[in-house]
């Protein structure tokens, strides 16, 4: 394996991600135009796996840019 392919799955694993990781911010915005005290523990769920992936989402850029940088990767 070259670099160049390492570094597309690394891609591919943050994009898979980044659509969970929008379909969250999608759900607590629908959830806020409803009725936020009929929803209030919904939003509340949804708010808590928003901020646990927080974290990891910095994370994957921070991997992703020092693979880039460390490999010379275009």
């Amino acid at each position: 394996m070259n670099t160049k392919t390492i570094y597309n799955a690394l891609l591919r694993n943050y994009k898979d991600f980044l659509e969970v990781y929008h379909a969250i911010e999608k759900e607590i915005d629908k959830y806020e135009k409803k009725d936020s005290d009929k929803y209030h523990e919904d939003i509340y769920h949804l708010n808590a796996q928003h901020y646990l992936l927080n974290p990891l989402k910095k994370e994957y850029q921070k991997i992703l840019q020092e693979f880039k940088e460390s490999y010379e990767v275009e």
